[in-house]
């Protein structure tokens, strides 16, 4: 056989197959035409067609995967907090445990124990598993301040702790150390052992942006008597912080909070409160007890959810506006002061048919 001569004919073969499927090919695209067809119609099937996702940003993705926490929800928490394997759990209703969610951060005030070193040894392991317990909710929470008041409702020790970086395990000092600034009393510090001390890093705020008030110089013991006897105020949601003994009734006002969601099937209840004189709206929108999501602004306290209810959930304007005696103040919640005998609505208007 000739090798060489095969070789030198293998092109024009070649040539010639594709000429013939050419010829084919245009032949029964010509009667594809004359019969109204479309011989390219078949690369518009679904297995042709490209879909383009559309991108997700970290932002977005990060926002999607966020949780939205309520003050039940912290609530819940409190009882069942754990650290180091212990129990340090809060009976919230025993400790008149209050919370707040602002701005990423979360606000808690509770009474502890009457033992000098409770309010310090105790707050700290219970802000670091509260901490914790937050960052596992991915709820975009950057911190918690805890304020711990003793048994007559004063301020014995108040903590910030950051979310990120709370420990798992310590000694009351290095939790201390970890934390984004602390205060302690001076009567609870000067019944401490020591190895820390009574103060370090930033001072912890209210949700108003207020250092929280806390009696760094020990109370002589003249004074300690009328101490005892003194109604303090709930510092993180207003009202009184006894519910019984020490304090005369007169010294506070009593005002009704009514709480009307019936516009998005949420019905409505009311509530007696009394709170200190010059208490604000929002102020008793707390002491009712009820979960409330606030942020500040530059005008004041800015209430998005009561109850679980948030604005826009029921239309693109829907939301809580409050009325006192029948009328709409002009100023924020937090920035209307209250007489006794107020009566103060918070309704939910513009909601979806």
């Amino acid at each position: 056989m000739d090798t060489k001569n095969m070789r030198s004919r293998a092109p024009h073969i070649v040539l010639a197959v594709l000429a013939v499927v050419a010829i084919a090919a245009c032949g029964w695209c010509a009667g594809v035409y004359a019969s109204g067809g479309d011989p390219l119609g078949f690369l518009a099937s679904e297995a042709f067609t490209t879909v383009e996702e559309p991108e997700t940003t970290e932002a977005e993705s990060g926002k999607q995967n966020t949780m939205v926490l309520t003050v039940d929800d912290v609530r819940a928490a409190l009882g069942g907090l754990a650290f180091g394997g212990e129990d340090v759990s809060v009976d919230v209703e025993a400790a008149e445990a209050n919370a707040v969610l602002q701005d990423g951060g979360i606000w808690v005030e509770a009474r502890e124990g009457a033992a000098a070193s409770e309010p310090v040894d105790d707050t700290a392991r219970r802000i670091c598993a509260l901490a914790r317990w937050a960052r596992g909710e991915n709820a975009g929470i950057d911190q918690v301040t805890w304020i711990a008041e003793d048994e007559h409702g004063s301020v014995a020790a108040v903590l910030t702790m950051p979310v990120a970086s709370a420990p798992e395990t310590g000694s009351t000092g290095a939790l201390l150390a970890a934390c984004r600034g602390y205060r302690i009393s001076g009567d609870v510090f000067a019944g401490l052992e020591g190895g820390f001390e009574q103060a370090a890093g930033t001072a912890p705020v209210l949700p108003d942006g207020t250092e929280v008030p806390i009696a760094l110089e020990q109370t002589p013991e003249e004074e300690r008597a009328q101490t005892e006897t003194t109604r303090a105020e709930r510092l993180v949601t207003g009202g009184d912080t006894s519910s019984q003994g020490g304090g005369a009734a007169q010294d506070l006002i009593t005002v009704s909070v009514t709480v009307d969601g019936t516009a998005a099937g949420a019905g409505s209840s009311s509530a007696r409160v009394s709170v200190a004189p010059g208490a604000s709206v929002y102020d008793a929108l707390m002491a009712c007890g009820v979960s409330v999501n606030a942020q500040s602004s530059a005008y004041g306290m800015y209430v998005t959810a009561i109850g679980g209810l948030a604005e826009r959930e029921h239309g693109s304007m829907s939301g809580w506006i409050f009325t006192v005696n029948g009328a709409e103040p002009n100023v924020s919640c937090s920035a209307y002061a209250l007489s006794d005998g107020d009566a103060v609505v918070w309704r939910y208007v513009n909601a979806e048919g």
